[in-house]
């Protein structure tokens, strides 16, 4: 195998690499922080009972989770069929 040779197999992994790196920082910037955020938002009313502060937001963060992992999960099929 010459250097040539590996040097080409060892850019094909870098790229693979890069690939993977950039779909764990999208899942990050698209669904984990904004995640964290609205879990951290709905914490900001806890000043209120704890029951009344669970039974509004309970279902409007299960929801917004929700619909933020869906979105990723979106994009991923879009981007595995080129349309991204």
């Amino acid at each position: 195998m010459t250097d040539s040779e590996k040097l080409d197999m060892i850019l094909e992994k870098v790229i693979e690499i890069d690939k993977r790196l950039k779909k764990v920082e999208i899942t990050l910037e698209n669904e984990t922080n904004k995640n964290i955020q609205l879990i951290a938002e709905g914490h900001l009313s806890l000043d209120r009972k704890l029951d009344e502060a669970l039974k509004t937001l309970q279902p409007n963060t299960m929801y917004h989770l929700k619909v933020n992992h869906l979105d990723g999960e979106v994009k991923k099929l879009k981007e595995a069929i080129g349309m991204a």
